[in-house]
């Protein structure tokens, strides 16, 4: 039994210690370990590859409650497993940091197209194909769904099998700046929503938490606070059809991220999502697919605009962050996903960075932005002023349906106890927004491609 190296006399508390990368460890029945050993030496010939690569047999699991380390036949490590494995507890001290954050007193738009396409220029909205199509998104041939092209990606689960693997990540560090717990809920609502936005049951929680210096009261705060946001959410979002939590199966933790001067970078705790579809078939895009069919919205928008890309635009950071309603938020989740499942849904979006507008705009667009059929949309469904129901950032979806599967989503709807905001249709060549009889904006696709396709193009530049 060894550990393989690449180089000789390494003493063994390197080859125990060392975090060299490319490194995997399986434990599997006895019977199976020579058919591993082949698929790793002898079908993909790892010893061909480089010095001392390969697979090899280094060790057993055994019942006795130790961790021993052999080194040419001397016991060199014989420590309790809870030792090593329990990690260590710090107390550390935490203090609430001073957030002295208002809410801007912004005057409405003189026009709401120039403001809509600011939005859908910034570079946390503008399409990342240029990232995305950087590499080869077709490796292996089992996508589904490339980046790009729905909320989340999605791939075969296995060859001859009609399961489906969805994947995004989420956070908005500039709620996290404003408030690092409800940030934190956000992050794992948005990417929950974004997994269920194709049909798949989010199902798993990563996480890669980016917080400033722990040994900092203030910073450990927004780290404590972030912690508690996550555990939260995944407890009250509830894997659907059970009231246990969705799982935090894995994660990392980096800390100490700040400049020479000691300022912090903003709260960061990405989530990532990983959703089950079992018929990866029944899976959609957010892509406007049919001409006169009907669009709806869910989630009522809300004066919650702090740390939105509309603020961002006009230099303001806000105060008042969406607020995660959890019962409502997992009932939007449900019922998105048993529509989808059901065939009842053509298209479907979530409201996230620039909010309403921008979702709509996406839709239109397409992944390719080779979209050709536009939207008229009221929004006579709401006294918010024009520019808080546009760009607000509260959660929900917008989704297109057929006039056949109307009666349908309105049953199914009704069973969430979700309320049904019916925006408009897709017709025409332009984005059609009205509001009490007057269009507010009215664009075409070709400058709503333009403006989306260049913001993140121009950011890198």
């Amino acid at each position: 039994m060894q550990v393989n190296v690449s180089m000789q006399n390494l003493p063994p508390y390197m080859i125990a210690c060392s975090e060299t990368q490319e490194r995997f460890t399986w434990i599997c029945p006895p019977e199976f370990t020579k058919a591993l050993l082949k698929i790793y030496n002898e079908d993909f010939e790892l010893p061909q590859i480089s010095i001392g690569a390969g697979a090899f047999v280094i060790g057993k699991v055994t019942k006795s409650q130790d961790y021993i380390l052999r080194h040419n036949g001397k016991i060199v490590c014989n420590a309790p497993i809870k030792a090593v494995t329990q990690g260590i507890k710090y107390e550390r001290a935490k203090k609430a940091p001073k957030r002295n954050f208002k809410e801007p007193n912004l005057k409405e738009p003189n026009d709401y197209s120039k403001a809509l396409l600011e939005i859908l220029k910034h570079p946390n909205v503008a399409s990342k194909a240029k990232a995305y199509k950087h590499y080869d998104t077709s490796v292996m041939g089992n996508a589904i769904i490339e980046s790009g092209y729905a909320d989340a990606g999605l791939i075969k689960a296995a060859d001859n099998s009609a399961f489906g693997v969805a994947l995004k990540t989420d956070c908005n560090p500039r709620y996290c700046r404003i408030d690092p717990y409800w940030g934190a809920v956000n992050a794992v609502a948005e990417s929950m929503r974004n997994v269920a936005a194709v049909g798949a049951i989010p199902s798993a929680l990563t996480d890669c938490l980016n917080y400033g210096n722990p040994e900092k009261p203030e910073a450990f705060y927004d780290f404590y606070e972030g912690v508690r946001g996550i555990a939260d959410a995944a407890r009250n979002l509830h894997y659907k059809g059970t009231k246990y939590p969705v799982p935090v199966i894995s994660g990392n933790v980096s800390f100490y991220n700040e400049s020479a001067s000691g300022n912090s970078i903003d709260p960061s705790p990405i989530i990532g999502c990983i959703g089950v579809l079992k018929d990866y078939s029944r899976a959609i895009t957010m892509k406007i697919k049919k001409e006169n069919s009907a669009l709806f919205l869910i989630g009522e928008r809300k004066d919650e605009l702090g740390g939105s890309v509309y603020y961002d635009v006009n230099n303001e950071i806000g105060a008042v962050v969406p607020i995660t309603d959890f019962e409502k938020e997992r009932n939007m989740v449900y019922a998105v996903i048993d529509a989808i499942n059901a065939g009842l849904l053509l298209s479907c979006h979530d409201i996230s960075d620039g909010g309403l507008a921008a979702a709509i705009s996406e839709m239109i667009l397409g992944g390719d932005a080779d979209g050709e059929i536009g939207a008229e949309i009221n929004l006579d469904f709401t006294n918010l002023r024009s520019d808080k129901a546009l760009f607000s950032e509260t959660s929900g979806f917008v989704f297109e349906v057929e006039g056949k599967n109307l009666e349908k989503l309105r049953t199914l709807f009704k069973f969430y106890k979700i309320n049904l905001i019916e925006l408009g249709k897709t017709a025409g060549k332009n984005l059609a927004i009205t509001k009490n009889n007057k269009k507010i904006i009215n664009l075409p696709i070709s400058k709503l491609k333009e403006t989306w396709t260049t913001g993140f193009v121009e950011a890198l530049e």
